[in-house]
């Protein structure tokens, strides 16, 4: 299963409620298809930057789920079918996840790299150190 993001923008005019229920139907179909909801929250009323389907308002929506490939599809067919929907964007987010894994991976690796060379930097110079030492403390035949 893929990780996926779908931002929706809903009419303005439509109740708490209505809302609600848009929102809720998403993602009953994102559970009924095999996936799993792992977020959905409101961002609430704000002004868009341009006129969508004659509003200049709109309810934004964030659905953050795991699904297979056929549920996007899905979603977004309901979303063009059904009343209240201005607009929508899906993103899937399975290569963003792995690339920030590997970046996490990849800082790790550079920090162990840094630290294992700080220690054999202070490894050496504490040799350098003992070394002068032992030889203040051996003395010289003249």
């Amino acid at each position: 299963m893929k990780n996926y993001e779908q931002m929706f923008i809903l009419n303005p005019a439509l109740d708490e409620e209505a809302e609600k229920a848009l929102a809720e139907k998403l993602a009953t179909v994102v559970k009924n298809d095999g996936g799993e909801v792992l977020d959905l929250k409101k961002w609430g009323k704000r002004r868009l930057a341009y006129e969508i389907k004659g509003q200049i308002e709109g309810s934004y929506w964030v659905l953050t789920f795991k699904a297979p490939p056929q549920v996007p599809l899905e979603l977004r067919r309901i979303v063009k079918i059904t009343e209240g929907f201005l607009r929508d964007i899906l993103i899937d987010l399975t290569d963003s996840i792995k690339a920030q894994k590997n970046r996490e991976i990849y800082m790790k690796a550079a920090e162990a790299r840094r630290t294992a060379k700080a220690l054999a930097r202070d490894r050496e110079r504490e040799q350098k150190q003992e070394a002068e030492q032992q030889q203040v403390e051996t003395p010289t035949e003249d």
